[in-house]
């Protein structure tokens, strides 16, 4: 019996510590991939900051929110550093997808931008000295922040970004201009109904008087 027991507690622990090598080895806190991405990356938050010193961004960034204008202490690793030097981005047009662990929508953006070293996009873990915890989840939590345009711009952080995905750019399809046709302008046919047989010698002269304005046409 007690054989039967021990033998029931290895295998108990056999599958608890399989479960958890599985979860270790899915447990990526990003995924970068897409078309124009020659080296598809798994990162894990401890990867993310063992990253090299030129890939660190440690600046306040501003961002505007329903209650005003807030300032962040960000560290983090640039987003542009990581998809030229490890993801093997060589395109310089394209969008940027990003995908959250809850689901919320964020807009698209362009391949363009993200590369911009004036706007700095970073993968931030770090806010105000503390590490990210938007809620209770247990994952390891990535916020993007990007520098503003301009004065008063929203939508510039991307909360609990678990993906991100680089592609070609939505074709916009150009519609044909069609050539503006020209407007003929109405004009009133004017006619004289009392011009006598004494006068037929000049009624040539009297419809050139009345096109130019000078006369109206009677009847």
């Amino acid at each position: 019996m007690k054989k039967i027991k021990v033998i029931s507690m290895v295998l108990a622990l056999v599958m608890i510590l399989s479960q958890a090598l599985v979860f270790a080895e899915d447990h990526y806190a990003l995924e970068i991939g897409g078309s124009l991405v020659a080296t598809e990356l798994k990162l894990t938050l401890e990867e993310l900051k063992g990253m090299p010193e030129e890939a660190q961004i440690n600046q306040v960034y501003v961002y505007n929110s329903k209650g005003g204008e807030k300032t962040v202490q960000v560290k983090g690793v640039s987003l542009a550093y990581l998809l030229k030097e490890k993801a093997g981005v060589t395109a310089e047009e394209g969008s940027v997808e990003f995908f959250a662990a809850d689901g919320y929508p964020i807009d698209p953006q362009t391949l363009s931008d993200v590369l911009n070293e004036e706007l700095k996009f970073v993968l931030a873990y770090e806010v105000d000295g503390e590490p990210i915890n938007n809620d209770e989840a247990v994952i390891d939590e990535i916020t993007v922040y990007r520098n503003l345009k301009y004065e008063g711009e929203f939508n510039t952080v991307y909360k609990l970004v678990n993906k991100i995905v680089v592609g070609q750019a939505e074709a916009v399809e150009e519609t044909p201009e069609v050539p503006a046709q020209p407007v003929e302008e109405e004009t009133n046919e004017i006619t004289f109904t009392d011009i006598t047989e004494e006068y037929k010698f000049a009624e040539a002269a009297i419809y050139d008087l009345a096109k130019r304005g000078i006369i109206d046409g009677i009847g």
